[in-house]
């Protein structure tokens, strides 16, 4: 009796695994489609007019593919790193598109430190809020 409870657990969790491992390969499947479809790029330049060139550092020498600038309350990137490095070149995503700033909803001061909350692109002039964070 205490095999069969036992085979009966074993089965449910091989099950189970399966389940687990198909949906790791379709996301896989879907994410490298994504980037096929996407077109390729080195810099800004191969880009269309409203896109920029992004790339994902662990995968940098891959190059790039192209994506759409920001619009106005869509999250973006408070700082693009190595921009000297690669100037022509963005990570993880594009910025705001021109005319936008990119500012935090919220700032939060501990120390010396500024913490910001949900980046987004917005209107010139349109300022986040700056807080001293309540009990620290």
């Amino acid at each position: 009796m205490k095999s069969n409870y036992l085979d009966s657990i074993a089965k449910s969790e091989r099950i189970y695994l399966s389940y687990i491992m198909k949906w790791i390969v379709l996301a896989l499947v879907v994410l490298s489609a994504s980037q096929v479809l996407a077109k390729r790029c080195k810099t800004n330049d191969d880009c269309e007019e409203d896109e920029c060139c992004v790339n994902y550092v662990v995968v940098s020498w891959f190059g790039g593919h192209c994506q759409k600038y920001k619009q106005e309350g869509e999250i973006c990137p408070i700082v693009d790193f190595d921009t000297d490095e690669k100037p022509e070149m963005h990570h993880f995503m594009c910025p705001c598109k021109e005319g936008l700033e990119c500012l935090p909803d919220r700032e939060f001061k501990i120390g010396d430190h500024i913490v910001v909350k949900q980046p987004g692109c917005v209107v010139p002039g349109n300022e986040g809020n700056t807080e001293e964070p309540q009990g620290i």
